[in-house]
């Protein structure tokens, strides 16, 4: 006895395999693009983390200089920088009018970068200290990933 199919069970298969394929399509590219999400977060992590290691870099350098090498000016000018500091490479700029004085971790040593403020005004005789160290995780300016943290101190 021939065994004959009916019209309305035909394509069936086919019609289950399509809906198969898309339901493993969807998954796939909701999977993809949860670790295309993570990984650009994990790369931001890592970039504010070397822009504030970067910043506590230029603090560091800062404090050596003012504490142990007293390498930074007075609020007169008195104390000028003769010298790079002992453990960073950097330049610095004076501010016009002022005892701030600007400083910058050269950009061709490393692949981020720093640079701190370091204002001296006298307070009853005795000069208080600002230090605004900012840290960057790219020396390049036009770099759209750049990023920039910065600390804070005074004494």
């Amino acid at each position: 006895m021939p065994h004959s199919f009916s019209q309305k069970h035909t394509g069936f298969a086919l019609l289950f395999t399509v809906l198969v394929v898309s339901v493993l399509l969807a998954i796939s590219l909701s999977i993809s693009n949860i670790a295309l999400r993570e990984l650009i977060l994990s790369s931001a992590t890592r970039n504010s983390h070397a822009a504030f290691y970067a910043a506590d870099t230029a603090l560091e350098c800062a404090l050596y200089a003012d504490i142990k090498a007293n390498a930074l000016p007075m609020a007169d000018g008195s104390i000028a920088l003769a010298s790079p500091f002992p453990a960073c490479a950097v330049n610095d700029t004076t501010v016009a009018n002022s005892a701030t004085k600007k400083y910058f971790k050269n950009p061709d040593t490393s692949s981020y970068c720093f640079s701190f403020v370091v204002d001296k005004t006298p307070i009853g005789g005795v000069a208080r200290t600002l230090i605004e160290a900012r840290g960057y995780n790219t020396c390049d300016a036009n770099n759209f990933r750049r990023v920039e943290r910065g600390i804070r101190i005074g004494y």
